[in-house]
């Protein structure tokens, strides 16, 4: 695909612990819909009950869901031809990144195949037909969580460049009764001259 600017709905699978989460979360923050490991028996059925919004929708799907690797490419053409602008991206890393990831999370790998360099592998090997579906496939490789969220912020609104939004709240307090619990940065400004003293 040349121009990587595109709208939903949007479907994101790929290799556990490369990222599916941030995007996810990431298109949530811009208003879509985001379903996270429904049955694919429930596919379907979701994009019905959300047809008039159906492009604001994201699905994420892995191995973990039962069926993945062999009924998935069935349903998603079926899907593409009632939603043309169904989009699926695969998302990926280098093994010795996800493996350096599950390290540091300590979690299991759903796969559970012995070690978990073999349950990396045997994960790549049974998605490599559902890769091979993908309009966009995301190497995550060397991109920081919030490169990922930069990178599906512009896929999801279409903007080359999204908005960076501050958002500052300024609160004034009385340390009699204590800095406030939320605040992030304190300016103590007791020192200024008052002019209403």
């Amino acid at each position: 695909m040349t121009d990587p600017r595109f709208g939903g709905p949007f479907v994101i699978t790929g290799l556990s612990g490369s990222g599916k989460t941030v995007l996810s979360r990431s298109l949530e923050d811009t208003g879509y819909l985001c379903v996270d490991n429904i049955p694919l028996g429930l596919v379907r059925q979701l994009f019905a009950t959300t047809d008039e919004d159906s492009e604001r929708l994201a699905v994420v799907l892995d191995v973990r869901t039962k069926g993945m690797a062999e009924e998935f490419p069935a349903i998603f053409r079926e899907l593409k031809r009632d939603y043309p602008s169904l989009r699926l991206i695969f998302v990926e890393a280098d093994p010795d990144v996800l493996l350096r990831r599950y390290s540091v999370a300590r979690r299991p790998h759903p796969m559970k195949d012995g070690a978990i360099e073999n349950s990396i592998d045997t994960e790549r090997e049974s998605l490599s037909a559902v890769r091979a579906l993908a309009d966009l496939i995301v190497d995550t490789t060397a991109l920081s969580p919030h490169d990922l969220r930069r990178q599906m912020l512009t896929l999801g609104v279409g903007d080359s460049e999204p908005p960076e939004v501050l958002s500052v709240e300024v609160e004034s307090f009385s340390y009699l009764q204590g800095v406030p619990s939320t605040a992030s940065l304190v300016l103590d400004v007791r020192f200024l001259p008052n002019p209403y003293f």
